[in-house]
Parts: structure tokens; sequence; C-alpha cells
């Protein structure tokens, strides 16, 4: 910069105090007019500080977090001085950054702990099993790693069998309307390309279903319970993660210390999730057992929680709404309760009998082989294949709603 002494000094155009020290000593200014001029830039580095630390908070905790945080604070009174009124958050942001990302972090792990103990207790189990498994520190980095996209797979299994059994227990017609570009592609005839779409092995398939599926119950203003766990929002969130999933699942090679940085990475993603998808906390799945002597009563196998172990409970179903199908309480039949209602999630959950009979493993569906259906058991990563004519009367009750869908403006 030039010493003349008619230059005028632009203060902003330097970055740091230390830069304007040496420029007003040789400036012709006097010792309030270098005064003024470095508390101005020094407002200015604030604002440059503030503005890294907000980019940074957001890239580390997210920026629904931060809302809730925000908000946390906020219920606090407001502070009023000389009739302007000021949030504490903001207040504390700007006056102490750093107490101010303290607090943030310490709110961010307590809202995982909460969350991640009511997974444990109350989520469906495929859910509360795996994200179990992920957290578990006594594992190895890539099977906890394994785990945490099992978790959000089977978040995307749950939704998708909870929607249609429930569009199925009210016999609403099952509308889907991208089916045009696949069934080009594969030349195969209409009808049988609408239950092919709902029998896919496809995530993303799942996905684009459950999507359809609550776009047409919110035009339709149907009142499903399930609609209190879908939002687009959701939707969205678990297709971003399960793009990622694809993308890593390419890579077989990734070593632990990979695994350890995914993990780190996406933890706090599965979490948000499922606090998004909260209502499945009062999800029940169920295997009917028997009845009993009271008539309202009946003895159910309940998959619930983190542990691999089911148990029976009676429970009451005199307030429950029971779809009009008299093959609903059967041995054969996974259920699933939701708040006032019960109905059938077949053919997407069945079971496998252990311990000559004793005990049970949940099976969720993965894809039709011919004719046969081919399942995972819940926790042991194993294949279990049953005969699709062991599903035939739910698979024809599906396409038939399929094809009053197709049907329906």
């Amino acid at each position: 910069m030039s010493t003349d002494t008619n230059a005028n000094p632009d203060p902003l155009s330097t970055s740091t105090t230390e830069e304007l020290a040496s420029e007003l000593t040789s400036a012709n200014v006097s010792a309030v007019e270098a005064a003024a001029i470095q508390e101005v830039l020094e407002d200015k580095e604030q604002e440059i500080e503030l503005a890294e630390l907000e980019r940074r908070l957001l890239d580390e905790f997210g920026a629904e977090t931060r809302k809730r945080f925000d908000e946390s604070l906020d219920t606090e009174q407001e502070i009023e001085v000389a009739g302007a009124t000021f949030y504490p958050s903001r207040v504390l942001f700007t006056l102490d950054p750093d107490l101010y990302e303290d607090a943030l972090g310490q709110f961010k792990q307590l809202e995982e702990d909460e969350i991640r103990d009511l997974v444990y207790e109350e989520y469906p189990k495929p859910i509360a099993l795996h994200l179990h498994r992920a957290l578990d520190n006594t594992r190895e980095t890539k099977s906890r790693f394994e785990s945490l996209r099992d978790t959000w797979e089977a978040t995307i299994y749950i939704v998708f069998a909870l929607v249609l059994g429930e569009f199925r227990a009210n016999q609403y017609p099952l509308r889907l309307t991208k089916t045009q570009k696949k069934e080009r592609q594969t030349a195969k005839p209409h009808k049988q390309m609408l239950l092919e779409n709902i029998c896919t092995w496809k995530l993303a398939e799942k996905l684009d279903v459950i999507e359809q599926l609550y776009d047409y119950a919110t035009l339709k203003r149907y009142t499903l319970n399930c609609l209190r766990i879908i939002s687009p929002n959701l939707i969205q969130r678990i297709s971003d993660l399960n793009r990622f999933r694809n993308e890593f699942a390419h890579n077989e090679s990734s070593s632990e210390s990979q695994a350890r940085e995914q993990l780190d990475r996406y933890v706090g993603d599965v979490l948000n999730i499922l606090r998004l998808a909260s209502d499945l906390k009062d999800v029940r799945l169920l295997r009917y057992r028997r009845g009993t002597a009271n008539y309202n009563q009946h003895v159910f196998e309940v998959y619930t929680g983190w542990h691999i172990d089911s148990e029976d409970k009676s429970l009451d179903t005199s307030k429950l709404r029971i779809p009009g199908s008299s093959h609903v309480f059967h041995s054969k039949n996974i259920l699933a309760m939701h708040d006032d209602s019960i109905y059938l999630i077949s053919p997407w959950y069945t079971y496998v009998e252990e311990d000559a009979g004793h005990t049970t493993r949940l099976c969720y569906y993965k894809q039709l082989e011919g004719l046969q259906i081919a399942y995972t058991v819940l926790g042991q990563g194993k294949s279990e294949m049953r005969q699709k004519n062991d599903f035939s009367s739910d698979l024809a009750e599906l396409d038939n709603l399929l094809q009053l869908g197709d049907k329906t403006p």
C-alpha cells in the first residue's frame, strides 16, 4: 500500500488487525480515527469468525439438531434492551461461541442417548436389534457399520410392510402410477408388473412405492396410522442414506479405519431418521399364539426391543379395529398392531421355529425366486425359503387391490 500522506486507508480491504496496525502508523490519521477504524475491523473479524463457526457447526451437527438446540434455549425469557428483543440462543452464540458449541455438543449427545434407549426398548425388533449391534463397542467396526446399514434397511422394510398392510386392512386401492418405464424395459404384461412392483427386492423401489402410496393417501385424505410415521422428509432422508449404502456396498475392501470414519459420520443421520419416525415406538409386531377363556383376550408372541428372543403377552383386543378377514388370528400370520388397529403384514414377514418349536425367529422378505420366496432370518443373516403358494391368499388380495388401484383415477 502507498505511504502517501493523502491516501485514505480502506480498513475493510485488510483481513487482520495486525495488518491494519502497520498501515495506521504510516497513515496520516489521528489516534481517535485509528481506534475507530480498528474497532470496525475487529467487528468485521468477529463476523468472519462467527460465519466460519456457523459453517463448521452445520457440517458437524446438521441444521435440524442446531434448530432444536436453539429452540430449547429460546424457550427461556427473551432479552429486551432499549425496546429491542434478542433471542438467548443468538446472544450466547455471539458473546461466547465456545460455550455455545460445548452446550450444542452436550445437547446432541443427550438427544442421541434418548432416541437410542427408546429404540432399544420400544421399536420393532428388526430395527432395535440392528441398532444395538451397530452401537455395540465390543464388535469390530466393519461389522458395526454393516449393522448400521441394516438398521435403516430394516426401517424401510418395516414402513413398507405397515403401509401395504394398512391399505390392505382398509381395502384401499393400491394406486401405483410409475410403472410404464419399467414395463418398457422388461416387456412384461402390465398386470404382472403391478404385482412385481411391490414384490421387488430393491430398496429404492420399495421407497418409491411408499412415496406413491403416501401421496395417494394424502390426496384421498385416508385416515391411516402409518401416515403419522411417514413424511416426505423421512422418505428423502432414507433415500439419501440408501444411495450412500449402495456406494459403500461396492467397496468391500474398506478398511477398519474407513468403516470407523463412515460409522462416525452416519450414525447421527440414522438416529435422526429414527427420531423422525418416532411413532414406530407404538408399533408392535406380533404372531398370534392362542385364544383364552376370555373372548377378547388373546396371547401373542411380541417382537419388540433389541433382545433376540421374543416374548408371549396376553393382549385385550376388544378395542382394536380388526379387518373383516377371518384368517387374521392364525398362528401362521405375522401382524402389526398400531394404536387401535391390528392387521396382517404377510407376506413381508414370517417366522421360523427353533428348538423343536419352543422359540421362533422373525424372518423378513427379500425377494421372489420363481415359485419360492426368499426370507432372511433376523439376527442370523441366513436365508429361509418358503413356497410362494404358502402366501397365495395374501398375494391374491394385494393383487386385487393393485388392479383396483390401476382402474382408480
